[in-house]
């Protein structure tokens, strides 16, 4: 066996010291080298975070729309054993809205809104979009006469709840953009 110390032979606990003290240093020679670098930045990250966070905010629900449209038009369409299917886009609906109903929530709540209140308009403006989407695939021909309507509130709630959504993500990511400075 050969040692970068120039031992040949049996490794010994003092030749094993002294490699491990080598090789320490040229990692930390390499790490040096690697921060050091002029590509380097350390906002790179949080730029990253901040766009992940906007997208997950932004993506969540127009998921729960895809979701409503999916199982309502496998419910209302589907035959025999395909109706059984709407349950899974209806699961996935189920779950998004698990998440988005909360950081509607705590949005309201950094905004200064009671509890109460903040819990209500969550779910409030979720299931306006769920239910909204249900209405134009299962009612289309009862409220004909307000087709428009059910789209508008969609397209509304679904853009209030991906700013609000993304409102919170940026939060816990940390952006202080975001970040109330004002003294209590």
């Amino acid at each position: 066996m050969h040692t970068s110390n120039g031992h040949n032979g049996k490794l010994t606990l003092k030749s094993l010291q002294s490699e491990m003290t080598n090789r320490l240093a040229g990692l930390e020679d390499n790490l040096q080298q690697a921060t050091s670098h002029p590509n380097f930045n350390g906002k790179d990250t949080p730029r990253l975070k901040f766009v992940l966070a906007i997208i997950a905010g932004c993506t969540t629900p127009l998921i729960c729309l895809a979701m409503s449209t999916l199982g309502g038009h496998l419910a209302s369409h589907g035959t025999g054993h395909v109706k059984w299917l709407a349950l899974l886009p209806f699961a996935v609906l189920l779950a998004m809205l698990i998440v988005s109903t909360p950081h509607i929530a705590e949005a309201k709540r950094e905004l200064h809104w009671e509890n109460w209140q903040a819990w209500s308009f969550a779910i409030g403006l979720d299931f306006a979009i769920t239910v909204s989407e249900l209405i134009t695939v299962w009612g289309s021909e009862a409220v004909a006469d307000v087709r428009w309507l059910p789209h508008i509130v969609i397209g509304g709630a679904v853009i209030y709840s991906a700013a609000l959504n993304s409102y919170v993500n940026l939060l816990h990511a940390g952006w202080s953009g975001v970040q109330d400075h004002r003294s209590n």
